[in-house]
């Protein structure tokens, strides 16, 4: 019996532990984030993108911290709000596959949660968020980035 109980506890254990990698992505304010996996597919979709502020995350599934950033921080209403005005473009690095590392080397992404800005005009802000920034921290960044 004591080792059905503990087989049990480990089990359940186990649920809790995974239970961040079967949990759905958000999206913002009703739009999805549009995936980048290169350099390449970067430098297509940044000039497509003048005239709005570009908001880049870098992310995986197997990232704690970004599911974490995601339900903490972008589920936020008030910056689900503020980010209506970005376009949204997301490097899922789950893979790290060469396009993916090379993205990553580009910009000095040292690994996911990453979060780039570009301005108006498709040019990087020296502005970024690596790990995880509550909600009022990270409305204060897109008040900064936004302009």
């Amino acid at each position: 019996m004591l080792f059905r109980s503990f087989g049990i506890l480990l089990l359940g254990m186990a649920v809790w532990i995974a239970r961040p990698l079967w949990q759905s992505r958000i999206e913002l304010a009703g739009r999805p984030f549009r995936p980048v996996q290169s350099v390449a597919g970067l430098e297509r979709t940044l000039p497509a993108l003048r005239g709005q502020p570009v908001m880049l995350d870098f992310s995986a599934d197997w990232c704690v911290s970004c599911l974490e950033f995601e339900r903490e921080t972008l589920a936020d209403p008030a910056v689900q709000a503020k980010l209506r005005g970005f376009a949204l473009l997301r490097a899922d690095v789950t893979d790290n596959t060469p396009e993916q590392r090379e993205l990553m080397q580009r910009y000095q992404v040292f690994g996911p949660p990453t979060l780039l800005f570009f301005d108006r005009e498709g040019r990087l802000r020296q502005r970024r968020v690596t790990g995880v920034a509550a909600a009022e921290e990270f409305l204060a960044i897109l008040d900064e980035v936004r302009n």
